[in-house]
């Protein structure tokens, strides 16, 4: 059974010393590969010890690893975590460890940043975990995020909490902030979304008139204070250095031959990815789990769907959902729901949250798969909710799939249609099926692509059609068209027409042929124009009128045979 972070947090330190025994170790080696925000902490721990030379032991003077754990403890006691080891405290306690240590042995201090999954990079900062995911994937490029987070230790009254690791695409205005542990005295008194991220130009800019040092490709080093940077759309940019702010001599240097730029220290307030900030006031101190909810966009999801086509056309069919996410940012192990159907979204205007918080609680199944993993799927409001059994990863920029139904067995009804508006030489082959209990369906299907296949004379499955259906609820029936047919032809010729001052005669011939040696059922299309009033006058045989734009004459045509359809129809207004 696989440990808790919390222990796992417990051990970190004393695998690192090489203190635990075999098997403790395994299981916290086992917890690292499937849990990000540990194997983060764990990379912290290690950047540490590394500058001060403790796991090598190459530079560092005689003690001082022995004078490295003593410190790490003092701070932990001095802290107030005495034996027990608060494990959440750690980065705190060896960063602030660690500084002092650098200054006594000499060693030069760098920046140390937290990795994904760790919310508080910085020693001084209420530190954050990240603890669970919810996210719900709407078919419209809109996902709603249940963002569980755990906060160390608040302290009384006021404090300064910063969550990472949010969507780049996030809609400012939907977020909500709760205190699960305190929700009644812990309130949200400003809350800012910090974007100013880390880029090139944002650092430059926030160095013009200091000092700077371009490093050419060559080792050449060119000094001097930042007059301006420009890189105009198509060229990779110039920099621009004067020997003091403004004036003085004056050199140009290309970004193309640039090695590095090197600058004195990291500017405040750059962020290496975008950040929720809250000042929170509480009447409770101590640590506190919270929920964060927000929309963002970047999301979308489609159902796929693989229909192999069998003997006396029993299909089996295999359904699967392609998410994918822009958003900017990962979920790792998070409970995912789709929402199928459409939601009505006001231009320049948001959802409410509570609605949509409201709307997401009430299922489909990556080019990745996860086997034992499917989704249930619910009636709500006047959508349907598919919900995935099991939890899942939803890394940015990446396209996945999951699976969603399986059902083998299906009967369906081929026809051959012959409409010349959609294909004027060959009738069309038709599939319908019942979407019922009894034919193995019975659920209902989110909108997507159906590709058909079926076994060649060598028993190899070949791709032979694909179409794409609406979202069908069950008992409803689907019709699908799987392309044209090579041995039923066919063709429509107007042989008359005639007007007057208040009215239009058409007289057609549909010709069918079937190359097959057996007989088979033509359906004719005709498709009258609907925003006049018509009647047909003479006809060849009965119709069937399915709207004022659509009528279809059943025909039954020999084996390698002809047969005819001829009407007039007459519009008058």
């Amino acid at each position: 059974m696989a440990i808790p972070c919390r222990q796992c947090e417990e051990m970190l330190l004393d695998r690192l010393y090489g203190e635990l025994n075999e098997r403790d170790s395994a299981e916290v080696a086992r917890h690292l590969e499937s849990c990000p925000a540990c194997a983060s902490r764990e990379r912290a721990y290690r950047e540490t010890m590394r500058a001060l030379d403790l796991l090598k032991g190459d530079a560092a003077p005689a003690g001082s690893v022995l004078g490295a754990r003593a410190a790490l403890e003092r701070e932990m006691l001095l802290s107030g975590a005495g034996k027990s080891r608060e494990p959440r405290r750690y980065v705190g306690y060896v960063l602030a460890a660690a500084a002092a240590l650098l200054a006594v042995v000499g060693v030069s201090w760098y920046v140390l940043t937290s990795g994904p999954g760790i919310g508080a990079p910085a020693y001084g900062e209420v530190a954050v975990e990240q603890t669970g995911y919810e996210v719900t994937v709407f078919n419209d490029d809109l996902a709603l995020v249940k963002d569980k987070r755990h906060i160390v230790n608040l302290a009384m009254g006021a404090n300064v909490v910063k969550f990472a690791d949010v969507a780049a695409m996030i809609d400012p205005t939907s977020v909500r902030f709760e205190s699960t542990t305190d929700p009644l005295t812990t309130k949200v008194t400003e809350q800012n979304y910090e974007f100013d991220l880390a880029s090139p130009e944002a650092l430059l800019k926030r160095f013009v008139d200091r000092k700077i040092a371009c490093v050419t490709k060559d080792g050449k080093i060119v000094e001097g204070c930042l007059a301006s940077f420009r890189a105009p759309a198509g060229s990779p940019g110039t920099i621009v250095l004067t020997a003091e702010p403004g004036k003085g001599e004056t050199s140009v240097v290309s970004v193309d031959d640039l090695d590095s730029v090197r600058l004195g220290e990291m500017p405040k307030g750059l962020l290496v990815k975008p950040t929720l900030v809250w000042k929170l006031d509480t009447q409770r101190p101590g640590p506190h789990d919270t929920n964060l909810i927000y929309q963002t966009s970047g999301f979308s999801w489609n159902a796929d769907y693989v229909v192999t086509v069998g003997k006396d056309d029993v299909l089996d069919w295999f359904g699967w959902v392609t998410i994918s996410n822009n958003s900017g940012t990962s979920y790792p192990g998070a409970k995912l729901k789709l929402i199928a159907g459409e939601v009505h979204r006001v231009q320049e205007a948001h959802v409410g949250i509570d609605g949509l918080e409201n709307f997401a609680t009430g299922t489909a199944a990556t080019e990745t798969t996860i086997r034992g993993k499917a989704f249930e799927e619910k009636s709500f409001f006047e959508y349907h909710l598919y919900t995935l059994d099991g939890k899942t990863s939803l890394n940015n920029a990446e396209t996945k799939q999951l699976k969603l139904m399986k059902a083998e067995g299906v009967p369906s009804t081929r026809r051959y249609v012959f409409d010349a508006d959609r294909n004027a030489s060959n009738a069309l082959v038709e599939l319908e099926v019942w979407n019922k209990k009894e034919n193995h369906l019975g659920l209902p299907l989110p909108k997507g692509n159906v590709r058909f296949r079926q076994a060649d004379p060598d028993g190899d499955l070949e791709y032979v059609g694909r179409d794409s259906i609406e979202h069908a609820s069950k008992d409803e029936k689907l019709t699908l068209n799987i392309g044209a047919s090579f041995d039923v032809a066919g063709g429509r010729i107007l042989r008359r027409e005639s007007s007057g001052s208040r009215q239009r005669t058409q007289s057609f011939v549909i010709t069918l042929r079937n190359h097959k040696p057996a007989p088979v059922k033509v359906t004719v299309r005709e498709h009258p124009n609907a925003g006049q009033p018509w009647a047909v006058t003479v006809k060849s045989q009965e119709f069937n009128k399915l709207d004022q734009g659509t009528v279809e004459f059943p025909v039954e045509v020999p084996a390698n045979g002809e047969a005819t359809v001829s009407y007039t129809i007459r519009y008058t207004w």
